[in-house]
């Protein structure tokens, strides 16, 4: 597991894989916390002006509670890297996987402006907390 704070400067992150020079970004759709496309996740979070972002990458286990279940889905890697990274590709943090279609699953402390954003690689478990 990783765990980073950040203050994304746009107030979203991006997952993908850092290799992909054709990763396609999501267009932002309002109202919605997380958008994708087959190479990316974006996801919004509170404002640097808001405070700090909590930021938790891992493969399998469960969210903490209190998190809403925002996105399952995947995103495809063929270099067996997924990455989070904020606006200019600033990398947050990084796993290693298998190469191919990625399953993940995203959940937020808050679905508007969230100020905790949990990924779990390897999984789109829908069991945990309440549903998007």
């Amino acid at each position: 597991m990783t765990k980073v704070m950040c203050s994304p400067p746009h107030a979203i992150v991006f997952v993908l894989d850092p290799t992909d020079s054709a990763v396609v970004i999501p267009e932002y759709i309002e109202g919605q916390p997380v958008a994708s496309t087959e190479s990316c996740v974006s996801i919004v979070t509170q404002t640097p002006e808001d405070g700090e972002v909590t930021l938790e990458m891992i493969q399998g286990g469960s969210p903490p509670s209190g998190m809403h279940s925002a996105f399952h889905g995947g995103v495809f890697s063929s270099s067996g890297r997924v990455a989070v990274v904020q606006t200019g590709m600033e990398m947050l943090t990084e796993l290693e996987v298998e190469p191919g279609l990625i399953p993940l699953s995203v959940w937020l402390d808050d679905l508007s402006f969230p100020a905790h954003v949990f990924i779990n690689i390897g999984s789109i478990n829908y069991e945990y907390g309440s549903a998007a």
